[in-house]
């Protein structure tokens, strides 16, 4: 299909040559991506039968989880997760303007 599986890169300064692999499924979307020496694997879920991203996760660490699409594909809710704020607001895109904002919930 014509996408880049691994990608190397050379940090000059005796920082060494770095290889970041991808994985594809089937039907061509992002599935992860390896980051090179102990960086984490993060992996790619979307809504079955769709190419609508669900989550971006590592492990048992989710970096984020989309939700309430509009019908142009535009992901209307992204919740702010722990490890990004203590607060439980989520960022929501409106969709005249196309721009996330925070709201609070209280």
């Amino acid at each position: 299909m014509g996408r880049v599986v691994t990608e190397a890169r050379n940090i000059f300064g005796g920082g060494g040559t770095y290889t970041t692999t991808y994985e594809y499924w089937d039907d061509g979307k992002l599935k992860s991506i390896d980051y090179p020496g102990a960086g984490p694997t993060v992996s790619y879920a979307y809504y079955s039968g769709t190419n609508l991203l669900n989550t971006v996760y590592a492990g048992e660490i989710t970096y984020a989880a989309f939700s309430e699409y509009e019908p142009t594909g535009l992901a209307g809710r992204l919740p702010l997760l722990p490890f990004q704020t203590s607060l439980t607001n989520d960022m929501v895109v409106f969709s005249c303007s196309r721009r996330w904002i925070v709201v609070y919930d209280g």
